[in-house]
């Protein structure tokens, strides 16, 4: 007989001892990431980009299978998240604006009011140097940023396509298991350990309680959210 799941802790359902992994556990049915992925699972970069692109989501999952006996339908989620400035055009190069402002009223002072032609000429004089350093700054920084992306794109080729492939299989049986606990033809706990048996869920570094202590946070936020 099938146990309801939200009775029942994770560790309890499966039975592990304290401090088993998902890994482990994944390890022990049979199913385990490929060697090009533990080689480099010492990367600064692959951790990064597994702890935010694909960890969150099979946590959610599991979390959302085992309080809520089902799935939600939602758009391919693994994408690589971008780095983005999002403030308006006019905040991001304000200061650039304000000083080619100065350099046009001070030219326009220097050229048509001889009274204050000396200070005209030092508004455009001042203006023109402080511009000319903000331009300065921003190639230097535009540079080394290329630089620093270049080499991360070529750090990244180590794992990247790897956990793609990972979170693209992974992808496949997620989507079965959401169409066929939906249909009655998995019950969700035997959705869960399909869940566990992807390469992905073994990469995840929870252990067992700590797996149980995201589930339970879920559960209160889906009671608070009622």
């Amino acid at each position: 007989m099938e146990m309801e799941m939200p009775q029942v802790t994770m560790k309890e359902a499966f039975n592990v001892g304290a401090g088993l992994t998902l890994g482990n556990a994944a390890v022990n049915l049979g199913m385990r990431a490929g060697d090009a992925i533990v080689a480099n699972a010492q990367e600064k970069g692959y951790y990064e980009y597994r702890t935010t692109v694909f960890d969150p989501v099979v946590r959610q999952d599991i979390s959302q299978l085992w309080v809520l006996n089902r799935l939600s339908e939602m758009p391919y989620p693994f994408e690589a998240v971008k780095e983005k400035d999002d403030r308006p055009f006019l905040q991001r190069y304000l200061l650039v604006i304000v000083l080619i402002a100065l350099m046009l009223v001070g030219q326009i002072i220097h050229n048509f009011v001889p009274a204050l032609q000396g200070l005209g000429g030092e508004i455009t004089i001042a203006s023109s140097v402080v511009l000319s350093i903000i331009i300065v700054v921003f190639l230097v920084k535009k540079t080394g940023k290329a630089g620093s992306n270049t080499v991360k794109k070529q750090l990244s080729k180590a794992y990247k396509p790897e956990l793609d492939e990972l979170g693209r299989r992974y992808w496949l049986v997620r989507e079965h298991v959401r169409q066929a606990v939906a249909l009655g033809e998995l019950t969700p706990f035997e959705g869960v350990k399909k869940l566990m048996r992807t390469d992905l869920v073994s990469l995840l570094p929870d252990s067992f309680d700590e797996l149980d202590a995201h589930i339970f946070n879920y559960r209160q936020q889906v009671l608070n959210s009622n």
